[in-house]
Formats: structure tokens, C-alpha cells, sequence
């Protein structure tokens, strides 16, 4: 567990570890069309349905941050 600095208020320790755990999650995200099938199949458990390449195609052309969700 980290020190926590004296004085340091509770709401700057939630933002640092926000702002943490969101670095985290788009780190993570597909960066291809075959990581984010594999991405899908092993959330859901089957494949994805049909005309997601080319879901995937826009959201990447649209800048998506978080392709996989979260």
C-alpha cells in the first residue's frame, strides 16, 4: 500500500487512481480487427455478429478509445 503524503485529500487519491485504472483499460483495448474478435469470442462466447468488421472499421476511423468497451 502506498504512503500517502500528510494533508493529501481523499478526493486527489481517487482521481490519481481513476486516471490509473483508466490508463490501464486503454492500454488494453484491441489495436486489430483480430485481437478485438478474440477480444469478443472470449467475453461472449461465440463469434461476433455479422457486419462487425466493419463496426469495427468506423470506430477505429472514428477515434473510439475504449473499441472493446469495458
Amino acid at each position: 500500500m502506498p504512503v500517502i503524503p500528510p494533508g493529501t485529500h481523499p478526493i486527489d487519491i481517487l482521481l490519481k487512481r481513476g486516471a490509473e485504472t483508466f490508463q490501464n483499460l486503454v492500454a488494453s483495448q484491441s489495436e486489430t480487427l483480430e485481437q478485438s474478435v478474440a477480444e469478443y469470442r472470449r467475453r461472449y462466447g461465440r463469434n461476433p455478429p455479422k457486419g462487425f468488421d466493419k463496426w469495427w472499421e468506423w470506430a477505429r476511423d472514428k477515434g473510439v478509445i475504449l473499441i472493446d468497451g469495458a
